[in-house]
């Protein structure tokens, strides 16, 4: 199994100083430029997914809140099946979500939906299953 449980935001913002502990900030550059940042503390305590004012305290509390887009995305695979996915992200000042499925014949189409503002399209390479920070290695040893 492989969860990522954090937040995607373009376009790329500086790190702020102060992180909460175990909160890792990446740079990404395919399929968009800009950051990912994944909460530990949430995949480690997996009972339920942040509702959204939770989500918007997240937000600010790891210095995304001026992001003009961003996603926060809770995804769980085993193997190369997505067996769930929460989330709700903002584009271009306009909010979708929150959505949530565990249904294998839906999840794929609701996380298609919230990344594909994000550039990740089934014909592209970076997939959901194959984009980097849903691999393993991507964001440190775990």
């Amino acid at each position: 199994m492989y969860r990522f449980t954090g937040f995607f935001a373009k376009p790329t913002t500086v790190r702020p100083d102060g992180l909460p502990d175990g909160v890792v900030w990446r740079s990404i550059s395919v399929p968009f430029e800009g950051v990912g940042v994944r909460l530990p503390d949430l995949i480690e305590n997996p009972d339920t997914s942040p509702d959204p004012v939770e989500v918007h305290r997240l937000l600010r509390e790891v210095g995304l809140h001026t992001a003009y887009d961003w996603i926060f995305l809770d995804y769980v695979t085993w193997g190369s099946r997505i067996d769930y996915v929460y989330g709700q992200d903002v584009r271009g000042g306009q909010a979708f979500g929150p959505a949530e499925e565990s249904d294998g014949s839906k999840v794929e189409a609701v996380i298609l939906t919230l990344m594909g503002g994000f550039g990740i399209q089934p014909a592209d390479p970076a997939y959901p299953l194959w984009f980097p920070p849903f691999e393993q290695g991507f964001w440190g040893k775990i």
